[in-house]
């Protein structure tokens, strides 16, 4: 490639292998979330507009996988897995805007919560109102004529007297149904199966889906590829748990290990003293 620097070499690769399957940029940014200035410097090496190393070696490795590429191996090819401890550059992000209400729906708000205000008191006083008069007036009816008919039958009043005599009854002791014992399930395996420096893998048996779920101490930069396709690119907050699912395979890509407490599964893994970018490998053993 001539006096080109390995960044650009990588970049006019990824760039042909793009033009040639007939890829448009806005579609890697689509499926990658990755900004598409930040494609664009990839593709012209020029890695210093990307917001840090970890983050610009996170981008190649995700821009090259949806390509059908091994952006690991690319990466090593052209040299860029050499220097795993350059510090990283995080890059505050745009806040979103939210757009304020209208005056109108403002008015609107205030006029009905002015109407409920007014008139839930009225109307709640009128029913209790109501309800008192109608229970005082069935409550002396029916004294009234009960002690008319006692008066004229005393067999009648005999009867009522002896009808509200308690009867002696014995008690028999509920029967308690025995609980079924529940069937012990099999616990979730999480098992390394391989570890490099800047990878492991492991293999998970006894379940039926992989859930991942990463909380962090500090800021860090995380991508969470699931079943082969990217669903999160961004950065984790601190005491934020954050939870994902996949039928086959989890693969989570860290740009600070250290601070980041990891459980598959409910089952804690340790994660790797790198501070550089590393990734953790999760694939169902059917």
């Amino acid at each position: 490639m001539g006096g080109c620097k390995p960044v650009e070499e990588l970049g006019r690769k990824l760039r042909q292998i793009r033009e040639e399957r007939g890829i448009e940029l806005g579609e890697v940014q689509q499926h990658t979330k990755i900004r598409t200035r930040y494609l664009e410097a990839i593709e012209e090496g020029k890695l210093e507009l990307l917001p840090g190393t970890v983050y610009a070696k996170g981008f190649i490795r995700s821009y090259a996988d949806y390509l059908g590429v091994d952006g690991q191996a690319l990466m090593e090819e052209f040299g860029m897995l050499k220097d795993a401890s350059m510090a990283q550059t995080v890059r505050t992000q745009e806040p979103s805007t939210v757009s304020p209400p209208t005056r109108m729906n403002r008015d609107m708000h205030k006029s009905k919560a002015f109407l409920e205000r007014m008139m839930w008191p009225q109307f709640a006083a009128g029913i209790g109102i109501l309800a008192v008069l109608v229970a005082g007036y069935a409550f002396f009816t029916k004294g009234a004529t009960h002690s008319d008919s006692m008066k004229n039958d005393p067999a009648q009043t005999q009867a009522s007297n002896e009808a509200a005599a308690p009867k002696r009854t014995e008690a028999t002791p509920p029967v308690q149904a025995q609980p079924k014992p529940e069937e012990a399930k099999p616990s979730v395996v999480v098992k390394q199966t391989q570890q490099t420096n800047i990878r492991s893998v492991y293999a998970v048996s006894n379940t039926k889906q992989l859930q991942l779920q990463v909380s962090a101490d500090d800021q860090c930069w995380v991508q969470v590829t699931a079943d082969g396709k990217v669903i999160f690119t961004g950065m984790l907050s601190k005491g934020t748990p954050q939870t994902w699912t996949a039928a086959h395979s989890l693969v989570l890509l860290a740009g600070n290990s250290p601070v980041l407490h990891i459980q598959l599964n409910g089952q804690a893994v340790a994660p790797a003293n790198h501070t550089g970018g590393y990734t953790y490998d999760f694939q169902l053993q059917q």
